[in-house]
């Protein structure tokens, strides 16, 4: 059996959620709004050719199904782009000027967060609405909780 399309995948996590193509346009024009950009948002109409037709979303609309879809931003990316490539082409591209790379590993489902993104979390918790004492490694807490927009 061949594996699903990053569209056909979609799909699945949309209705395996139990949301309608017209529930996520609602929701993307909200994110649209809180973000003032018309750009995250979604139609149904767009969302259907996503699903069907294999075209791929920008990356405004990539950010929106990731929050509408309670998955990481990585997670929806890699739907489309083999994130662990960019590691490989790192190291072999040659230059004469020395820059550091950067060897995340986004397959890893420990839930583990590091780096800059843990600190910014870390400090802002209790402005997240993580519980008090809660890790921000693997777990309930792996994702912030979702908000209600009014």
């Amino acid at each position: 059996m061949p594996e699903l399309r990053a569209g056909e995948r979609l799909r699945l996590i949309r209705s395996r959620l139990g949301l309608t193509t017209r529930e996520v346009a609602d929701l993307s024009r909200k994110i649209a709004a809180t973000e003032s950009n018309e750009e995250f948002a979604l139609s149904h109409a767009r969302l259907t050719q996503i699903e069907n037709d294999g075209t791929a979303p920008s990356l405004y609309k990539l950010f929106t199904l990731a929050a509408v879809y309670g998955l990481s931003f990585t997670e929806i990316a890699s739907l489309y782009l083999d994130l662990d490539a960019i590691s490989t082409h790192q190291l072999s591209m040659r230059s004469e000027n020395t820059r550091l790379a950067n060897f995340d590993t986004y397959n890893n489902q420990s839930g583990q967060l590091s780096g800059p993104l843990r600190s910014w979390l870390q400090s802002r918790k209790d402005q997240l609405g993580f519980p008090h004492g809660g890790s921000l490694g693997g777990g309930a807490d792996r994702h912030p909780p979702t908000t209600e927009f009014s």
